[in-house]
């Protein structure tokens, strides 16, 4: 699998985006030899407090039905230095893109 990142949301005039330490994907185990032929992309996103621990995540685009569950559970796992206004660390929003390569 492969996360792909964009900018948080509201970054506004002294904002400085969190930064990732650790992001790490649950494994992805296709059912069927025809659901490892296809690949499948969707979205997470994290709220990451001013910790930069997650405090939230959701779903924006499923990916499978089957890795979903599993990707929410590892999102809430992730761990950021925070995103700072003006050097102070403040909660953020950050948008995950997921891919799942075809085997």
């Amino acid at each position: 699998p492969n996360a792909g990142t964009q900018s948080p949301r509201a970054p506004g005039e002294g904002f400085v985006a969190p930064v990732v330490i650790h992001q790490e994907l649950p494994a992805w185990d296709p059912p069927t030899a025809a659901v490892a032929e296809r690949g499948y992309t969707g979205a997470v996103r994290v709220v990451i407090g001013p910790d930069g621990k997650v405090q939230d995540a959701s779903l924006i685009r499923p990916v499978h039905p089957l890795y979903d569950r599993l990707l929410l559970q590892a999102a809430r796992r992730w761990g950021y230095r925070p995103a700072t206004r003006f050097g102070e660390p403040t909660p953020a929003e950050k948008t995950v893109e997921i891919r799942l390569t075809p085997r």
